[in-house]
């Protein structure tokens, strides 16, 4: 058989084609292989990382705290005038922060951590606001805790003692040192934060709310009196929570430790994969280590918010080619529909206002007064014109008149001057002649009756002179 001859373009096709094949062949092959290295590596990864109520057993949690105790009892060998039971606290920290704000996770523990050493103080409403006396509220709620049998607290303050006589900032500084715990009446624990302010809620002495009205009231009250909490700031990594104290045994305290951890982490946002380190300590020791992890942070995830619904569309059977659009909030508007399938809301007319006769004569009665005060406005400005008017008027002519008087005055002067003797100065210098005129003429020489008469006439001149003056601006 002959052999067929291939050209050599169709043979480097043939090749390319079968290289292509290989390639994706050995491609598919490492994606495969690929995946089952990450499965395998995941499932190590969650073998590895444990949660803490995984990881952390009873028997090792009660070997660290029997340390913690043996050395609570040296420092008080140490020190011989103290006493006092120290509080062991159990501290968390967390790999993400959850975006809570002053979150009080209750603890209910196996062994109570109350002590009949601790000093706790009650805030009540007042039975009567208006009186200012707040003794009556103090004493009738002491005498309900003693009828239940209750000693665990031992003072009891009303809110309107709270008002007036912790009002200052040294005296709410000293109420918050001097109780151990502060509980109140859900009927007030809503204006707390304003009277009490950073000295409570600053220092972590939340107080914790309790049904003054519950049928049970004194189980009421011990729930929250021997139970202990915690409080999730939400500012920072680190909280913590009291779990007994140094008289306490070491199985006591590993049971409490053990409940309060499933109790955190039912409550902690993100679960227990979000808790990343655990220590058992008091206020002077040490922090001891019971658990800690160095996984990352995309493990937690916080629960998702529950989406809003959307807004639903249907039509209407009194318009014609009208829909209705009801919102979250259950808001309902009316409009139409695009093209595009988009709500759109119709635009409402302006209804103008209806007035009725009461409104109608109270503005007529108001185009009244602006009608009366624009009138006195009118008169007012034409007086002023007719009084500026008489002003100006009266200027001229006592500038005219103070012309013509001055010409006059130096026409006399020179006649006088002229025509004086010396017995005339001899006249006016005399005390008798400037009181009584008439005198003097009389006495007078006949020529000196002469030089007063053309006196008269040139003041006559002058009098004709003013009054031609006038005619003259009365014309212009």
């Amino acid at each position: 058989m002959k052999k067929e001859r291939v050209s050599k373009s169709k043979g480097k096709k043939m090749q390319e084609k079968s290289l292509k094949y290989t390639k994706k062949s050995e491609d598919a092959g490492t994606d495969k292989r690929e995946q089952e290295a990450h499965l395998e590596a995941v499932e190590k990864e969650k073998k590895l990382q444990k949660s803490c109520l995984d990881v952390m057993k009873k028997e090792e949690v009660l070997k660290t705290l029997q340390l913690l105790l043996m050395s609570v009892k040296k420092d008080k060998k140490k020190s011989l005038l103290s006493d006092d039971k120290e509080e062991i606290c159990l501290q968390f920290a967390v790999k993400k922060i959850p975006s809570v704000k002053n979150k009080i996770v209750k603890l209910r523990l196996p062994h109570s951590v109350w002590t009949p050493e601790q000093e706790v103080c009650l805030f009540v409403k007042d039975l009567d606001k208006s009186s200012r006396e707040h003794e009556v509220t103090e004493q009738h709620y002491k005498d309900l805790l003693a009828s239940i049998g209750i000693s665990c607290i031992t003072q009891v303050i009303p809110l309107k003692c709270l008002k007036l006589e912790y009002k200052p900032f040294e005296a709410k500084r000293n109420l918050s040192n001097m109780f151990d715990l502060f509980v109140a009446d859900e009927r007030v624990i809503r204006l707390l934060p304003s009277l009490l302010g950073k000295n409570f809620y600053g220092k972590k002495k939340h107080p914790i709310q309790v049904n003054m009205k519950a049928t049970n009231l004194k189980s009421e009250i011990e729930k929250v009196v021997y139970d202990s909490r915690c409080i999730i700031t939400g500012h920072g990594a680190s909280s913590s929570a009291t779990i007994g104290h140094s008289d306490m045994s070491a199985e006591q305290l590993a049971e409490n430790v053990m409940k309060a951890l499933e109790s955190i982490s039912v409550a902690l946002p993100g679960g227990p994969a979000n808790i990343q380190s655990v220590y058992v300590r008091t206020e002077k020791s040490l922090a001891l280590p019971l658990y800690a992890t160095f996984s990352s942070k995309k493990e937690v995830k916080f629960p998702k918010k529950p989406e809003k619904p959307s807004p639903v569309v249907g039509e209407i059977s009194t318009l014609m080619n009208g829909h209705v659009l009801v919102t979250n909030m259950g808001q309902v508007k009316v409009g139409t529909l695009d093209d595009d399938g988009q709500f759109t809301g119709m635009r409402r007319k302006k209804i103008p206002k209806r007035t009725t006769k009461r409104k109608m004569d109270e503005e007529s009665d108001d185009e009244m007064q602006f009608e009366q005060v624009e009138k006195k406005k009118r008169k007012t400005s034409f007086k002023k014109g007719k009084d500026s008017n008489k002003k100006s008027k009266t200027l001229d002519t006592k500038k005219t008149k103070d012309s013509v008087s001055s010409e006059v005055t130096s026409e006399v002067v020179t006649n006088v001057t002229s025509e004086v003797t010396p017995e005339m100065e001899k006249v006016k210098s005399s005390k008798a002649a400037s009181k009584k005129g008439k005198k003097v003429l009389s006495k007078a020489t006949p020529e000196k009756s002469k030089n007063l008469s053309s006196v008269t006439a040139t003041n006559d001149s002058g009098k004709s002179l003013m009054k031609k003056s006038k005619i003259k601006k009365r014309k212009s």
